[in-house]
């Protein structure tokens, strides 16, 4: 199957989608997000979606605690700042290498 062609990736979803024009609304933009989410295909995938959300936002809160607890001989606002300054890099990394990767 060609899938250079929207519509014809679009044909495949169980789900009528429109693919949405440069003129929808906002409304009708989260209207066709919540069609392609409620589809058959992608209920499967939410559940490891949910846990992906989760366990990133837990592991992130806990990584500048970690990284300004190794930082010895400095005050808790230097080590913290410290590993504020490493997490913008770690960012800026992650900002990278999604642009590369596509």
């Amino acid at each position: 199957m060609n899938y250079s062609d929207k519509s014809s990736a679009l044909s495949v979803l169980p789900v009528k989608v429109k693919h949405a024009n440069k003129g929808d609304s906002f409304g009708e933009s989260i209207k066709y997000t919540l069609l392609l989410m409620t589809s058959k295909r992608m209920l499967v995938l939410l559940p490891q979606i949910f846990w992906t959300g989760i366990s990133i936002a837990y592991w992130s809160g806990l990584v500048a605690i970690i990284v300004a607890r190794t930082i010895p001989d400095e005050s808790e606002n230097n080590q913290l700042i410290a590993a504020l300054y490493a997490l913008s890099v770690l960012g800026v990394g992650e900002m990278v290498g999604s642009i590369v990767m596509g």
